[in-house]
Parts: C-alpha cells; sequence; structure tokens
C-alpha cells in the first residue's frame, strides 16, 4: 500500500489588508502544533497549511494564523474561507519502478500518462483533476486533489496498476 506522507493545503485562506512594510517578505512560518505549519506569503496575500490532513484543522490553522496577524499587527484579522482547493501529497511506494514497464502498463489501464525523460525524470500520471509526478525511487507528489481520500485512491490506484504488470521492484 502506498505511504502518504504528507498532506499540504494550498490558497486555504487569504488574508487582506497585510501592512505595506511586509510586501518585501518572501514568506514566514508559524507552528501551530506538531507538523501543522502555517506559512504565510505577504506580497501575494495567501497562506499555506502544510500537514493538515483534515478540514478541522485546517479552520484550526487559518484561525491562529488569524490571530497571530492581528497580534502583530494591531489590526483584526479574520478567516475569510478555510476550505481546503487543492492537496498536495507525497507518497511512497516503497519500491523503485521501472519506468518504460509503468508507462506502458499505466497506458494500457486508461490512464492519460506523459513520460519523456530527457525532460523530466518522473512519469506525469493524470488522475481525474490531481496529477502525479512519479519517480523511478517510488516516490512522487500528486497535486491537485480535492481531498486526501481522491488523493490516496489515486495512489492506491497507480500502485495496483504496477504491482500487477511486475512494474516494482524491491529497493
Amino acid at each position: 500500500m502506498a505511504n502518504i506522507q504528507g498532506i499540504a493545503i494550498l490558497d486555504s485562506v487569504v488574508p487582506p489588508g497585510l501592512p505595506a512594510s511586509t510586501k518585501g517578505m518572501r514568506c514566514a512560518q508559524l507552528v501551530v502544533r506538531g507538523s501543522l505549519k502555517v506559512l504565510l506569503f505577504p506580497a501575494s496575500e495567501r497562506i499555506v497549511i502544510v500537514g493538515a490532513t483534515k478540514p478541522e484543522e485546517v479552520l484550526e490553522a487559518a484561525q491562529y494564523a488569524a490571530h497571530y496577524l492581528s497580534q502583530l499587527f494591531g489590526t483584526r484579522f479574520r478567516v475569510l474561507e478555510a476550505a481546503p482547493k487543492n492537496f498536495v501529497v507525497a507518497i511512497d511506494l516503497g519500491a523503485r519502478v521501472s519506468m518504460d514497464c509503468a508507462y506502458e502498463a499505466l497506458r494500457s489501464a486508461g490512464l492519460r500518462v506523459v513520460y519523456d525523460p530527457e525532460h523530466h525524470p518522473a512519469l506525469q500520471i493524470r488522475l481525474g483533476r490531481a496529477t502525479l509526478l512519479l519517480y523511478s525511487t517510488g516516490r512522487g507528489w500528486i497535486a491537485g486533489a480535492t481531498s486526501v481520500e481522491d488523493a490516496k485512491r489515486g495512489a492506491e490506484t497507480v500502485e495496483r496498476i504496477l504491482r500487477e504488470k511486475g512494474c516494482l521492484r524491491s529497493h
């Protein structure tokens, strides 16, 4: 079974009105608790929440960031939206991937796959709205999933096909 290593939820909160003095700042990080973090990007007025696996954690992190910003700048910030739009998930299949075998197996299973090793070393696999970049190490990223469950299902589908076709080798 694919190991889902990390989850980041992007564009979950857009705080308006950050002070002009922060516009040159590239990124600031707040640790909410454990691996749940908030990355602030003042120039684009975006917040990225990393380490959340549930909508409640997204809301918790967004509220934490709004509270922190309110205290820091003396202006009341509020959470405008805390609904996850895009999950980026790191995966590890726990085995090396024979790339040519995987390309053929996934295409024959009806998935849209691009593999051009001269330009990019990963298989680019479309999973509905999401895309999986899968490297020969068996590790990769799913970007664009609308939920953690969608990302897991996509990773498990790819892993099942690759195992059935003998495209995975032990490390």
